[in-house]
């Protein structure tokens, strides 16, 4: 891999971990008090209505709040699974293209998935994930004639 798909592959994995790393400091942030009654009465509903699933009880703020934690914690060691990926020695160049292949369709899946339910800040996160990934992983030109 050329030193820019090296950068491009950091950059990448950083920016997993950035993202992870917001997203858990939004959590424990908490949430906003209602401003209105009908707020207050969906929060009590969200946090207070018990629904079987599996087996179990759960309230949808529980779930919510399970798989928020599930996704914070995935994305921030998914990134730094990709910099031990560079600091691997004696990986070969098209295992990289190919952990920065897969890196870039799940930002891209993560980014399809969130265009419609999720505020700006995290899908440009997921934009420029998927972009560092494209480069990182865009096979190398070959030399041309001399």
């Amino acid at each position: 891999m050329s030193r820019r798909q090296m950068l491009a592959f950091r950059v990448g994995s950083a920016l997993w971990i950035l993202t992870g790393l917001a997203h858990m400091v939004g959590y424990f942030m908490g949430r906003p008090e209602p401003s209105t009654e009908e707020e207050a009465t969906l929060l009590t509903l969200f946090d207070g209505l018990r629904i079987p699933m599996a087996g179990v009880e759960r309230t949808i703020g529980q779930v919510y709040d399970g798989f928020s934690l599930t996704f914070s914690i995935l994305v921030f060691l998914l990134g730094f699974l990709g910099l031990i990926w560079l600091r691997a020695p004696g990986v070969p160049d098209g295992i990289l293209r190919r952990v920065a292949g897969m890196n870039a369709v799940a930002a891209l899946a993560v980014l399809a998935i969130g265009l419609p339910r999720f505020p700006l800040p995290p899908l440009v996160f997921f934009a420029a994930i998927c972009v560092a990934f494209v480069v990182a992983g865009w096979p190398a030109r070959k030399a041309g004639p001399a």
